[in-house]
C-alpha cells in the first residue's frame, strides 16, 4: 500500500477512535434519560377495597381473573366469593351479575365453585371456569341462571371432563372455549354442544 494511503487510513481509523471515545465520555457523564421506555412504576386501585378480602359488593376475595368488553367494562373473576363481578367504566361499585357469595358447596345454574377465569364474548354472553366442580359454564347476556357447556362428569383427566380448569377463553367463530386445564397440565378446546374436548397443547 502506498504511504499515502497508508497515512490517509491512519488518520481515519484515529477518528474513528476519537468519535467512540467522544460518545463514551458523553454516555459516562450525562445519563440518558429511560423513563419514557418503561412503564409507570405506580398504580391505582380501580376496583375492590384495599383491606382485607370480603364478600362486601364493593371488596373482591383472591380475584383470579379479569376481561375487558368492548365498551371497557370490566368484568372479574371472585375466585373465593364464587361470583363473576362487573364493574362499569368509571362507576364507583361492582355489581355482581353471575353467583352468589360465600356459597361454594352447591352446584346449581345460578352458583360458582371458586371460579378462576371469566371470558365475555362479542354478543355479551358470560363463560367461567369453575374450578371446584371441573365445568365450564355459560350464561346469556341478562341471565342469571347459566348452563355447563363443558365437563359435566366430575373433575378428571378424561375427554369428558375438565380437571380444575384455570383460565378461558370465547371463541365465538368456532363456538368453541379454549380452556386451561390446570391440573391436567393441558389446554383444550370444547366446543358448545359437543360432549367432550379435543387437546390443543399439552406438557
Amino acid at each position: 500500500m502506498p504511504k499515502t494511503m497508508r497515512a490517509t487510513a491512519g488518520l481515519i481509523l484515529l477518528g474513528i477512535i476519537a468519535i467512540i471515545i467522544a460518545v463514551q465520555t458523553v454516555c459516562l457523564t450525562e445519563p440518558i434519560d429511560l423513563s419514557s421506555l418503561r412503564w409507570s412504576i405506580k398504580a391505582t386501585s380501580t376496583t375492590g377495597l384495599s383491606s382485607q378480602p370480603d364478600a362486601d359488593a364493593r371488596a373482591l376475595s383472591f380475584c383470579t381473573g379479569i376481561t375487558l368488553d368492548a365498551s371497557s367494562t370490566l368484568f372479574i373473576a371472585d375466585y373465593e366469593n364464587s361470583r363473576i363481578q362487573k364493574k362499569i367504566s368509571n362507576a364507583l361499585n361492582l355489581t355482581t351479575i353471575v353467583g352468589k357469595a360465600n356459597i361454594n358447596s352447591t352446584n346449581t345454574s345460578t352458583t360458582l365453585n371458586l371460579l378462576t377465569d371469566v371470558a365475555v364474548d362479542s354478543t355479551g354472553n358470560i363463560s367461567g371456569a369453575d374450578s371446584a366442580t371441573g365445568t365450564g359454564k355459560k350464561n346469556e347476556l341478562g341471565s342469571l341462571s347459566g348452563t355447563i357447556v363443558a365437563g359435566e362428569n366430575g373433575a378428571g383427566k378424561d375427554i369428558t371432563q375438565l380437571f380444575c380448569p384455570h383460565g378461558i377463553y370465547c371463541d365465538l367463530a368456532t363456538k368453541s372455549l379454549y380452556i386451561s386445564n390446570f391440573a391436567a397440565n393441558n389446554i383444550i378446546r370444547w366446543v358448545i354442544g359437543d360432549h367432550c374436548w379435543t387437546l390443543v397443547a399439552e406438557v
